[in-house]
């Protein structure tokens, strides 16, 4: 059985330091890095996949997952000068879902075996507005 879980994380985007990056290693055009970058992101994935993907070949009776991810944040201030700025900021939220994903036996289906039946769930995903970051923090603490 694999039961997976991954607590929310939260990315706060500041345009400065991505900035100075570029400059420090002089950098053109980040556009063929981001590509190559993700390329490879997608092939370890692929592998990960595959190998998992062989181990419950080996014995699909048995095998029961469940992996549930709670949803990143991407917060986008509006002052990005320092931390406390940031905190104090307008800012924009994307809240990218939580998802679940697990083998189910939904009596539906009748025509698929236990371990070929999964179950897809995503919910709270969404886009806000928030006056003050920290606010918005506090809000969520609370929740």
């Amino acid at each position: 059985m694999l039961d997976l879980k991954i607590r929310p994380i939260e990315i706060i985007f500041q345009a400065q330091p991505i900035e100075g990056l570029t400059k420090f290693f002089k950098v053109k055009n980040m556009r063929d890095y981001t590509k190559i970058a993700a390329q490879e992101q997608f092939a370890g994935l692929s592998k990960s996949v595959n190998s998992i993907s062989k181990s419950f070949e080996a014995d699909l009776k048995n095998n029961k997952v469940r992996i549930k991810i709670d949803a990143p944040c991407l917060v986008l201030p509006f002052k990005q000068s320092n931390l406390l700025e940031i905190q104090n900021s307008e800012c924009w939220v994307f809240t990218m879902g939580d998802a679940l994903f697990q083998t189910t036996s939904d009596p539906k289906i009748s025509d698929v075996r236990y371990h070929e039946a999964f179950k897809l769930k995503v919910q709270r995903v969404k886009f806000e507005y928030a006056s003050k970051y920290k606010l918005w923090k506090e809000k969520q603490a609370v929740t």
